[in-house]
C-alpha cells in the first residue's frame, strides 16, 4: 500500500491553555521532547528543521517565557511563543526578546493561534443589529480583521508588546455541527455534507482585504518573500475585548506592511465604530513608490436596498498621490486596504460578486439513513487506499465531542495495560461483522480538563465519548445499531461501561452527551433513560448478556421517547414540560472500547419526520403584525414586534443567536410582544 507523506514546517507542543498564568510550565514535557526526538531514527532528513512552538497559554506569554529564561538549554529549542486572546505581551517576554537580541539572535516568533473568525454570519446579523450593516459589531468582520492588526500593536500594550505577527484561525473552515462545543466559530461553514451546501461569509473577505495584498513566503525557496511591518504607519487602540477591543471605542486603527524588496506597500484600515474616519498620507522613503498609482478596496454594509453582501470586497477608487501625499475616507463599521498592487487588472475575477446565501440549497438529510461503515460503494484511490483507509478511519457524518469513534476493520485491544501494541481481539461473529466502529479513548488516556476558568488543571475530563451525527432538523425517528461492549478492560469505579443512544441534539452541554434525551444500558444490563442529564426511567434488562452483540435502539415520537434492547420494548418516558422537539443523534459510550455495527435511523410510520427550523436572527423587527404576515422573504420568516433583544450568547448555544423579551406589564394587557413566523411551507 503505498503511503502520503506530509511535510510539517511546525509543530505545537504544548498543552492547549493550561489554567491562566499558574506556573505550570510543562519544563519536565519541554525538556524530555526536545530531547528525545533527537534521538529518533533520520532526525536530520525529517525532524531537524521542524520548528516548535511553546506555550499556547490563554492570555499567557508570562510561563514559556520565564521557563526559556530559567532554562537556557531550552532557549534555542522552542523557534515560537504562542498566545490567545491577549493582545499584549508580559514584561517576561519582553526580557527574553530583549536577552535575544543582545546575543545577536533573532528574537521568538509570536503567534495568536487560536483567533476569532467571525462568529454569527451577516445576513443574520443585519437583521437583528441593522446599524452594524452586518459587517459590524462585536466578532463581526471588521472586529476580527481588526485583530490581526491589535496582535501586532495596540496602543494598550505599553512596555509590553505582544507583536505577534500570524493570526490564526480557529477554525478557518467549520466542518462540524452547530450546537457542538465553541461552534459556530468559521470563516467557511460547512455543517451539511450530505448536501454539499456551503457558506462562505464576510469573514473571509475581510482576511482578503490583508492576505491579498501582501507577500508571503515560500518555503521551497531560499529566499524570504515575506514583507514586514512598518511600525510609524501602524496604530491601533480600543478599550480591549477579550482579543479585540469593543465595538465605538476605537479612534484609528490600521496596519501598514511593504515588499522589503520593491517597496511596494499596502495599509489595511478597520473602522468598526460609527464615525467616518478621514486621513490625509503622506508616502516617503519608498524609492520611487512614494507616487505610485493606489488602489482602493473596500468592504462595508449595504444600501438600501441592495443585498447584504452587494459591497463586499470591492475596487472603489483608484488614487495618484502628488509628491507623495492623498487622502482617504473609511466609513462607519467598514474595512479599507490602500495598496499599490494591481490585483483586479492581474487577476481575472478578483473582486468578489455578490451571492447571498441560498438556504434552499440546505436540504434535510433524508431518512431512513443507514452506515454500516462498510463503505463498499467507494473506489480504490489512486494510492491503493479504500475508503476508510483514506479517511483515516473516520466514520461519514459525525463529530466527536469527547472520546474517538473510528471505524476498525477488526477489533483489537491493547497487549498489555498502557502498551500501544495491539492485537486481535476475539469476537462473536467476527467474520461477518466486517467494519465496525470502536470507541477508542479508555480511561487510562483521558485528555485533560480546560481549565482556564475554573475546574483543576490536568485533571481527567468527567464528561463521557459521545459523537452526534444527522440533521438539526430530525423530529421523530428511532435510532438504533449493534452494539458489543468491552468486557476484557477492568472497570474502574465513577467509569461506567455502557452504550448509548441521543436524541434531539441541538446545543452543547451535559456530561453523557450533548442530547437533551438519552437512554444507556450497562455492562450489568441496567438501564436508564434521562432527560438533561436527570433519570426519568430505569430497570434492569432481564437476562442481558454483554459478552455478545446485542441491539439498542431510542425512539422520539412527538412527547414520547422508547426504549428498545434487542427488538423489546424495555421503557417509556412521556416528556411533558419543555420539550425539545427536534435534533440530532448521537452516539455514546463510557471510557471504554466498544463496538458498534448496523447504525440506522429510521422514520416513524404516521409522523413526519423533518422540519422546518428558524434561527432567531432569521427575522426582524417590524411595526405591526399586518407587517410581520405580509412578509413574504423566505430566508427571514420571522417579525418581531416590540421590545426584542438580539443578544449574542455563548459556544454551547445553536448559532450563538438569541432574541429575548420581557416586560412587567401583565400578559393581555396592551403591550405588543409578538413573535410571527410564516412558514416557507403555507401547507405544512
Amino acid at each position: 500500500m503505498k503511503s502520503l507523506v506530509f511535510r510539517l514546517d511546525y509543530v505545537g507542543i504544548s498543552q492547549n491553555e493550561r489554567a491562566q498564568n499558574n506556573g505550570r510550565n510543562e519544563l519536565e514535557w519541554l525538556k524530555y521532547y526536545t530531547s528525545r526526538i533527537k534521538e529518533e531514527p533520520n532526525y536530520d532528513e525529517f525532524y531537524k528543521d521542524i520548528k516548535l512552538v511553546g506555550g499556547d497559554g490563554y492570555r499567557d506569554t508570562r510561563t514559556i517565557s520565564q521557563t526559556l529564561l530559567d532554562h537556557p538549554d531550552l532557549i534555542d529549542e522552542i523557534d515560537v511563543i504562542s498566545s490567545h486572546y491577549g493582545l499584549t505581551g508580559s514584561s517576561e517576554l519582553t526580557q527574553l526578546q530583549s536577552h535575544l537580541i543582545a546575543e545577536g539572535k533573532e528574537p521568538k516568533e509570536i503567534w495568536s493561534s487560536e483567533g476569532v473568525s467571525p462568529m454569527i454570519n451577516a445576513r443574520y446579523r443585519i437583521n437583528m443589529e441593522p446599524h452594524y450593516q452586518g459587517v459590524g459589531g462585536h466578532a463581526g468582520t471588521v472586529d476580527v480583521i481588526s485583530r490581526i492588526m491589535l496582535m501586532y500593536h495596540w496602543e494598550g500594550a505599553g512596555n509590553n508588546p505582544l507583536q505577534a505577527v500570524s493570526f490564526d484561525f480557529q477554525p478557518s473552515v467549520g466542518a462540524f455541527y452547530q450546537g457542538s462545543a465553541y461552534t459556530p466559530k468559521h470563516l467557511i461553514n460547512a455543517f451539511t455534507p450530505w448536501n454539499g451546501s456551503f457558506e462562505m461569509d464576510g469573514g473571509i473577505k475581510g482576511v482578503r482585504h490583508v492576505m491579498n495584498f501582501v507577500g508571503y513566503n515560500d518555503p521551497a525557496t531560499d529566499e524570504n518573500e515575506r514583507w514586514m511591518y512598518i511600525k510609524e504607519a501602524t496604530y491601533n487602540d480600543g478599550t480591549f475585548n477579550d482579543g479585540g477591543v469593543q465595538v465605538d471605542t476605537g479612534t484609528h486603527n490600521y496596519m501598514t506592511v511593504k515588499d522589503p524588496n520593491t517597496d511596494d506597500y499596502t495599509t489595511v484600515y478597520a473602522n468598526n465604530t460609527r464615525e467616518t474616519r478621514h486621513y490625509k498620507i503622506e508616502a516617503k522613503n519608498l524609492n520611487g513608490k512614494e507616487n505610485a498609482p493606489l488602489y482602493v478596496w473596500e468592504t462595508r454594509g449595504p444600501d438600501v436596498g441592495q443585498a447584504y453582501d452587494a459591497n463586499w470586497f470591492q475596487q472603489i477608487n483608484k488614487i495618484e498621490p502628488v509628491d507623495g501625499q492623498y487622502e482617504i475616507e473609511v466609513k462607519p463599521y467598514s474595512l479599507l486596504t490602500v495598496t499599490t498592487l494591481d490585483r483586479k487588472s492581474e487577476i481575472e475575477g478578483f473582486e468578489y460578486v455578490s451571492s447571498p446565501f441560498d438556504i434552499l440549497q440546505d436540504t434535510i438529510l433524508p431518512l431512513p439513513y443507514v452506515d454500516d461503515f462498510e463503505y463498499s460503494e467507494y473506489s480504490i484511490d489512486d494510492q491503493g487506499r479504500d475508503y476508510v483507509e483514506r479517511r483515516g478511519g473516520t466514520p461519514r457524518y459525525t463529530t466527536d465531542q469527547r472520546g474517538a469513534f473510528e471505524v476498525v476493520k477488526e477489533a483489537t485491544i491493547q497487549e498489555t495495560s498502557g502498551s500501544a501494541n495491539r492485537i486481535v481481539r476475539d469476537i462473536p461473529e467476527a467474520e461477518e461483522r466486517g467494519n465496525m466502529l470502536q470507541q477508542k479513548i479508555t480511561y487510562e488516556i483521558i485528555g485533560a480538563d480546560w481549565a482556564v476558568w475554573g475546574g483543576t488543571d490536568g485533571s481527567a475530563s468527567n464528561s463521557n465519548p459521545h459523537t452526534n451525527f444527522g440533521d438539526y432538523r430530525w423530529v421523530n425517528y428511532k435510532v438504533s445499531y449493534d452494539f458489543l461492549l468491552d468486557t476484557h478492560t477492568p472497570e474502574v469505579s465513577g467509569r461506567s461501561n455502557y452504550a448509548l443512544i441521543g436524541l434531539r441534539h441541538v446545543k452543547a452541554g451535559g456530561t453523557d452527551s450533548h442530547a437533551p434525551y438519552n437512554a444507556r444500558v450497562y455492562s450489568d444490563g441496567t438501564y436508564e433513560i434521562l432527560k438533561l442529564g436527570n433519570v426519568v426511567s430505569s430497570g434492569t434488562v432481564d437476562g442481558f448478556d454483554p459478552n455478545i452483540w446485542n441491539n439498542l435502539a431510542f425512539e422520539a415520537k412527538d412527547n414520547v421517547f422508547t426504549l428498545y434492547v434487542n427488538d423489546e420494548e424495555i421503557a417509556v418516558y412521556k416528556d411533558e414540560d419543555s420539550i425539545v422537539m427536534s435534533g440530532r443523534a448521537v452516539i455514546g459510550s463510557g471510557y471504554y472500547e466498544t463496538l458498534y455495527d448496523q447504525l440506522r435511523v429510521d422514520p416513524i410510520a404516521g409522523y413526519p419526520y423533518m422540519s422546518e427550523k428558524y434561527d432567531s436572527a432569521q427575522g426582524m423587527k417590524v411595526g405591526t403584525v399586518e407587517e410581520a404576515r405580509n412578509n413574504n422573504d423566505r430566508s427571514n420568516p420571522i417579525g418581531y414586534i416590540g421590545q426584542w433583544d438580539f443578544g449574542q450568547v455563548g459556544y454551547a448555544h445553536f448559532n450563538r443567536t438569541r432574541m429575548t423579551a420581557s416586560t412587567d406589564v401583565p400578559y393581555g394587557m396592551g403591550l405588543p410582544l409578538v413573535l410571527e413566523i410564516q412558514p416557507m411551507n403555507k401547507e405544512s
